[in-house]
This record gives C-alpha cells, sequence and structure tokens, in this order.
C-alpha cells in the first residue's frame, strides 16, 4: 500500500501545481495547426498526464486481480467473472450517471465522478 499512497501524493502533488500555476486562458481562436497549438498548452499536458494516470491504474487493477483471487484457490473463469462483473457495473454506472445529468432541468445527487 506504500506505492499506491506515494502515487496518490505525486498525483496531489501534480494537483496543487497545476492549481497554483497554470493560467486560466480565455476563450481565443486558435492559429495555424491545432494539434501544435493544443500541445503548446499546459493544461493539455495536464490532462493527458491524468488520463495516463487513471488508465494506467485501472490497467493494474486489471493485470493483478484475477491472479491475486487464483493465488487464493478461485478458479480461473471465477477470477475472469470478477472482472467481468466489475467492467459491467462500471459501465452501468457512467450510463446512469449521463442519463439522469442531461435531463433539463434536474440535478441529481452530487454528481458522477
Amino acid at each position: 500500500m506504500a506505492a499506491w499512497g506515494k502515487l496518490a501524493a505525486l498525483g496531489f502533488a501534480a494537483l496543487a501545481v497545476a492549481w497554483t500555476g497554470l493560467p486560466n486562458g480565455g476563450q481565443r481562436k486558435p492559429e495555424g495547426n491545432l494539434v501544435r497549438s493544443l500541445l503548446a498548452e499546459p493544461r493539455a499536458w495536464l490532462l493527458m498526464a491524468f488520463l495516463g494516470l487513471v488508465n494506467g491504474g485501472y490497467k493494474s487493477v486489471v493485470v493483478w486481480l484475477a491472479p491475486h483471487y487464483q493465488q487464493l484457490g478461485w478458479g480461473a473463469s471465477a477470477s475472469g467473472s470478477l472482472l467481468a462483473v466489475m467492467a459491467i457495473f462500471q459501465a452501468a454506472r457512467r450510463s446512469s450517471c449521463r442519463y439522469w445529468h442531461v435531463r433539463p432541468g434536474r440535478t441529481v445527487g452530487r454528481g458522477c465522478g
């Protein structure tokens, strides 16, 4: 768990740096190549880093979860089914958030993160 704590601390440190150091930036039209103008923005790099960390975290869970449960005595199909159930509930949560928060004039809960 110490490694996860260090990873979380690194994430919070990156968030603090981004919160205090990055400019707000107003709405403006990109000049020239759109990709180059986006890659010149620090927020784009921050977003890419954040999404990379999130996807890396999910991938690490997928990589170690099934073998861990197999070491505890579960069969290959049972540990694979655990991953499938986890993915199904994650997709169901995301789709329900989209449904409830898109309805005009209605706010439900504290949001879906």
